[in-house]
């Protein structure tokens, strides 16, 4: 699945309800001054699996809720919410993953990252509750610029500091999103129109 969303503000609420067997990739970019997302995500039979990928750009301020919620066993749940924070920006992930006793095998994964290139706070809540000991869960929630030696590496081939954070956003928003070629280059001209 691929969903782009542009405009001005939003409040958008989507719930997912997986069956037996189902795979489910979900590509996500937002390039949107202010939005609430709530999302749920219900892997309701064994072998439901989703590997859910957001990606966004925050002008202004951005809230989203996750919620995985693994009703059955065998499930997986890999949740990448990623973020480029700039202007007045200010984003906050929200993010959750249930396996109730008795749901065995799962696994729940969650990989939060914010490049916060402003002052602003930006805030990730990476919530694992997990009822049952036979499970795999995993979190990682990261805010920050980018690493001063990524900088340097492109810096020490000629490419100026500013080029240099407009190509290392690229790769961060595009990376992990399974589209068409055409979209990915969509989405670096949006960048571009950000970093002239």
């Amino acid at each position: 699945l691929y969903e782009k969303i542009t405009g001005t503000d939003a409040k958008i609420r989507t719930k997912y309800y997986l069956k037996e067997n189902s795979n489910v990739k979900t590509s996500k970019f937002n390039n949107i001054k202010e939005i609430k997302e709530y999302t749920i995500i219900n892997l309701d039979e064994e072998n439901a699996n989703i590997e859910y990928n957001l990606k966004t750009i925050a002008e202004k301020e951005e809230n989203y809720d996750i919620l995985t919620y693994h009703n059955a066993s065998n499930t997986t749940s890999i949740i990448n919410p990623n973020g480029v924070n700039i202007k007045e920006g200010k984003i906050k992930f929200n993010v959750s993953s249930f396996v109730p006793k008795g749901k065995i095998k799962c696994d729940a994964s969650q990989n939060n990252k914010i490049i916060n290139l402003t002052n602003n706070e930006c805030i990730i809540n990476p919530n694992l509750y997990i009822d049952e000991y036979d499970v795999t869960a995993s979190h990682s929630a990261w805010i920050g610029s980018f690493k001063s030696d990524e900088l340097f590496y492109l810096e020490s081939r000629g490419i100026n500091r500013r080029e240099a954070t407009k190509l290392l956003i690229k790769g961060f928003l595009t990376n992990k999103l399974e589209i068409k070629e055409d979209e990915i280059e969509n989405i670096k001209n949006i960048i571009d129109e950000y970093w002239r």
